[in-house]
């Protein structure tokens, strides 16, 4: 007589088996979404950019809309361009979950934003400002805040932050703009 032994419990073990090497195959924390203000992105960023050429300049810089900024000013997708007219070369670099990333390539990139001492960072002052210019009421109705400073095209020398809240369809809502170096604030749209 022939005994035949029930595949069940080698199946299951099998399935259970496959089930968790992917899962331990993850880091710790996998997953787990890191956001930082943007002063904490611009110090990562720049220690980078003096290490990659002395001459680095910056000439772009905010937040993905796949990272939206919260109320706290935090964000967990940045983007910063830095260029550097020595080596013509740029370095886009992105803080993504707090870490950061570098790529560079040939070019000579764009208008420097003229960063001082005084060039204000805090993000969720910025944010503080412009709920309380009229953005307080579109966050509550679901908009997403970006952020992204400019040199200043009225004012040479200076900075301006532009933040700008928008729907899930991308479009914008409300956008205040804020000198970098003062803090005056101006609703641009609403």
């Amino acid at each position: 007589m022939t005994h035949r032994r029930p595949l069940v419990l080698p199946a299951l073990a099998a399935l259970l088996l496959a089930a968790a090497i992917p899962a331990a195959a993850q880091p710790k924390g996998a997953g787990k979404s890191v956001a930082v203000d943007a002063k904490t992105a611009y110090d990562k960023a720049k220690a980078a950019a003096v290490k990659w050429q002395a001459d680095a300049e910056l000439f772009g810089f905010g937040n993905l809309s796949t990272g939206p900024v919260d109320a706290e000013g935090r964000s967990t997708a940045w983007n910063l361009k830095w260029s550097s007219k020595s080596a013509g070369k740029m370095n886009m670099m992105s803080v993504n979950d707090g870490v950061l990333t570098t790529f560079e390539m040939d070019g000579t990139g764009g208008r420097g934003i003229p960063v001082k001492p005084e060039t204000l960072f805090d993000s969720k002052k910025l944010v503080q400002m412009a709920d309380e210019a009229g953005g307080a009421a579109h966050r509550a109705k679901g908009a997403k805040v970006t952020l992204g400073i400019v040199a200043s095209a009225v004012k040479p020398g200076t900075t301006l932050w532009h933040v700008s809240y928008s729907g899930d369809d991308y479009k914008e809502v409300f956008h205040v703009a804020v000198e970098g170096e003062t803090g005056k604030l101006k609703v641009l749209s609403d």
